[in-house]
């Protein structure tokens, strides 16, 4: 299973992309809280290949804030936050930062 998005930087609203052969898949982002928040509505565009609109902090979070980002194939629907990631297969970890233009929408 692999997560990417086109840069490094991302925005407060940002798309990644998935690959993976296993299904169901949940994308859970990890905040600077320490909690992870699930990411709704993926969406698969082909057997194998997916897209999924995250989230990361809010209007007040400052450029340069690092976040990360996993894939987990399970078909349980946690709440979220949580503490830790629901059992499961899952992606390696993305590590994503805030650009400077993040308060752009």
């Amino acid at each position: 299973m692999i997560l990417k998005t086109s840069s490094l930087y991302v925005q407060h609203k940002t798309t990644l992309y998935g690959w993976t052969s296993d299904k169901p898949v949940q994308i859970f982002v990890l905040s600077n809280d320490g909690k992870w928040y699930l990411q709704k509505n993926v969406v698969f565009v082909s057997n194998t290949q997916f897209f999924v609109e995250c989230y990361f902090g809010d209007e007040n979070t400052q450029h340069g804030a690092k976040f990360v980002v996993v894939a987990v194939v399970t078909d349980k629907r946690p709440y979220s936050p949580m503490t830790q990631l629901p059992p499961g297969i899952t992606s390696p970890p993305l590590t994503v930062i805030l650009g400077h233009n993040c308060n752009q929408k």
